[in-house]
């Protein structure tokens, strides 16, 4: 018996009254019966939608339409302004050692250079951050919400307080430092799984 097609991570462009957003997309196999909700995968700062192809490889085979974009700024979506892009400033082949990368040469070259490509676009996010009341939105979501995050993560020490925040939320430890989409992928493709089909306890 032959095993299921591998789904294809697609790349496209929306076009914005800004500039063009750059997304992947994957559907799921023929053989498979594509589930009624779509899921969309924001990446962090500085990475890009490349952070999240192994998810949706995984997601897109069970059944789930799945899309991810570049935030303006990252990847290959337009910059908010026409500066030139400096190099020269980035020390993000060390930021990233620190930040957990890992032993993977392919991983650690992929995210340098979405750092490097982020020059601005990071900054800008970064203090978008910080300038919203991040606790009021938080408390205002109305959609079931799942926590993950691994223990040797920068925010880390940040996670029992917004467990603490709200007593609906399910909360779940997960490996891989900073990287958990690319270290992790097993981890959190089992709580997540159990999370969108119900059976999560």
């Amino acid at each position: 018996m032959s095993s299921s097609p591998v789904p294809l991570i697609r790349k496209a462009y929306a076009d914005t009254t800004h500039g063009q957003i750059h997304y992947r997309y994957a559907h799921p196999p023929q053989n498979v019966a594509p589930k009624p909700t779509p899921l969309l995968f924001l990446h962090k700062s500085a990475s890009s939608s490349a952070s999240h192809t192994s998810l949706m490889i995984i997601y897109a085979s069970r059944g789930y339409i799945c899309y991810a974009p570049d935030m303006p700024g990252f990847g290959g979506s337009f910059d908010q302004s026409p500066e030139a892009i400096s190099l020269i400033q980035s020390k993000d082949w060390h930021y990233l050692k620190n930040m957990g990368v890992g032993e993977d040469i392919n991983l650690w070259q992929r995210e340098a250079v979405d750092h490097i490509r982020a020059w601005k676009g990071r900054n800008l996010v970064y203090g978008a951050v910080w300038d919203q009341d991040a606790e009021i939105l938080y408390a205002d979501v109305k959609c079931k919400v799942l926590l993950m995050c691994a223990r040797d993560d920068v925010l880390w020490k940040y996670f029992d307080h917004v467990k603490d925040l709200r007593s609906d939320v399910r909360a779940v430890e997960v490996a891989g430092g900073n990287f958990e989409l690319d270290r992790d992928v097993e981890g959190i493709e089992k709580y997540w799984i159990e999370f969108l089909e119900g059976s999560f306890e």
